[in-house]
């Protein structure tokens, strides 16, 4: 069967699923909630503002600007 995607290079990934023990990714994932500016976005459809369905930390060089579907993100 042909592949149309078999001319793409392929990533050069390490995977490593138990890189942190239980309590260090516990501590890691907490520290994250707890420090990262964290925001909701919304969007606009025809029913109005709907939040988006997940949370989103832009991080970035200061006086640094990405926009994407009309959201400003600012670190």
């Amino acid at each position: 069967m042909f592949d149309l995607f078999d001319d793409i290079p392929k990533p050069d990934i390490d995977w490593r699923a138990n890189w942190l023990d239980a309590d260090a990714a516990s501590d890691a994932m907490a520290t994250l909630i707890a420090e990262v500016g964290w925001q909701q976005d919304t969007m606009t459809t025809p029913g109005g503002h709907k939040p988006l369905p997940r949370l989103t930390a832009w991080q970035g060089e200061p006086d640094t600007v990405y926009v994407y579907s009309g959201i400003r993100n600012v670190p």
